[in-house]
């Protein structure tokens, strides 16, 4: 990688994909802990890094009305745009540029946040998601929603993605297609009920999981995320380019590895995609690709800026690809 820098997620990811084990020291700033008083105040983004307050990206695939849902605000919108904790439970609403309301629930009585949970229930019980809109009622009824951050302080903004949701048409009670993509919503108001995992000791200090300062929830030693499978075939699309082309150009380097996404079958995964996606914006977002690698620091001692820049500034989206 020391012949030129193609992006900085690149990088991190070809690291990753080289290594055994992935290691991912990620640290944020902001959030929520635990459980505890609730509260309604208003803030900034306290937890998911650059990006606006709501946005979805997401897509349906198979089907009768398989498509995309994109849509983002930088303020609430009852009934379009919002996100509350209320005993327990985590409830999201998101609305699609055509109109296409995503509304979910996590119920965290069983399942410490951050983490993915599984879809287990039916509105209003449980976890659920439903999608309304010009084609229908649709219910979820498998897979699973991830949660970045923990959501109990109000103003904290929470990042996650949708794991291979399996929908059924209320209408004609059959399977129809399932939703996978990304999401960052705002909350709202909360009563600091949902269940977070409480702060993990580490060797310098303590570390909130939930997004109160020091490290984020990513586990350092394993890669379980949607992407872990494509890391070892993206990585050597990757290495393949950089030995394949020019070093004195850079844009023939450049033009083979915008294919290794495609090749290394990542587009063709929603669940993995849609986060990728929410990372590589992220990763524009804050200037990380146009940090300059520091000759004394590598990879191995996770020294390198640029991934620094990753790991602060996009914690929740690095979580939500390889933890």
């Amino acid at each position: 990688m020391s012949l030129m820098r193609i992006s900085s997620l690149s990088a991190l990811l070809l690291f990753a994909a080289c290594t055994t084990e992935v290691t991912v020291n990620t640290r944020e700033s902001g959030g929520g802990g635990g459980g505890g008083g609730g509260s309604t105040d208003t803030g900034s983004d306290t937890g998911a890094g650059a990006g606006p307050d709501y946005q979805v990206d997401a897509t349906v695939s198979g089907g009768s009305a398989p498509g995309s849902f994109t849509g983002s605000t930088e303020a609430a919108v009852e009934g379009q745009y919002t996100a509350s904790v209320l005993q327990g439970a985590l409830i999201v609403n998101l609305a699609s540029a055509d109109g296409t309301i995503i509304s979910f629930q996590v119920d965290t009585t069983g399942t410490e946040l951050p983490g993915s949970v599984a879809i287990t229930g039916a509105p209003p019980e449980g976890t659920w998601l439903t999608t309304t809109g010009a084609t229908g009622i649709r219910e979820s009824s498998g897979g699973a929603i991830r949660i970045g951050q923990c959501p109990n302080t109000a103003g904290t903004t929470i990042s996650g993605s949708f794991e291979n949701v399996a929908l059924n048409n209320v209408t004609t009670q059959s399977p129809d297609g399932t939703l996978s993509g990304s999401f960052r919503a705002t909350v709202v108001t909360s009563d600091g009920s949902a269940n977070c995992a409480a702060p993990v000791e580490t060797d310098t200090g303590t570390a909130d999981t939930g997004g109160g300062g020091g490290s984020c929830a990513a586990n350092p030693d394993v890669c379980t995320g949607p992407c872990c499978p494509y890391l070892e075939p993206y990585g050597t699309c990757l290495t393949s380019c950089i030995f394949a082309g020019n070093p004195f150009d850079p844009a023939t380097i450049a033009a083979c590895a915008s294919s290794c996404k495609d090749d290394a079958g990542i587009t063709g995964d929603a669940a993995c995609n849609g986060p990728w996606i929410a990372l590589e914006q992220c990763d524009a977002a804050n200037g990380c690709s146009q940090l300059e690698e520091t000759p004394a620091c590598n990879a191995d001692n996770n020294c390198d800026p640029t991934q620094n820049c990753l790991l602060d500034n996009c914690c929740a989206q690095t979580i939500a690809v390889f933890n």
